[in-house]
């Protein structure tokens, strides 16, 4: 399902170019696209094959995530504690 996820994201990729091309230059560059999608086609190999030989050889990477740890943790947790804003500060109406 992820393979999907990526192949759907560089066809939208594709999409966009060619609608900014057509915005700005008001026509389409072939060779701009190809290069995109090149590109793209070498990320998604290197990274399915790299990403395959990767997790053979170290697959604790895929044990859980232990947040705690992490460096932003207690930011994230003070953000998600904190009460709303008063009804006079912030946003302008």
């Amino acid at each position: 399902m992820l393979g999907a996820a990526v192949v759907d994201d560089i066809l939208a990729l594709l999409l966009l170019s060619v609608a900014v091309g057509m915005a700005a230059k008001g026509g389409v560059d072939v060779g701009e696209i190809a290069l995109s999608l090149g590109v793209s086609l070498l990320f998604l190999s290197f990274f399915a094959l790299g990403g395959t030989r990767l997790l053979q050889r170290w697959p604790h990477l895929l044990h859980e995530p232990r947040f705690s740890e992490s460096p932003c943790s207690r930011r994230c947790w003070s953000a998600s504690a904190s009460p709303p804003s008063p009804p006079g500060i912030g946003w302008r109406r």
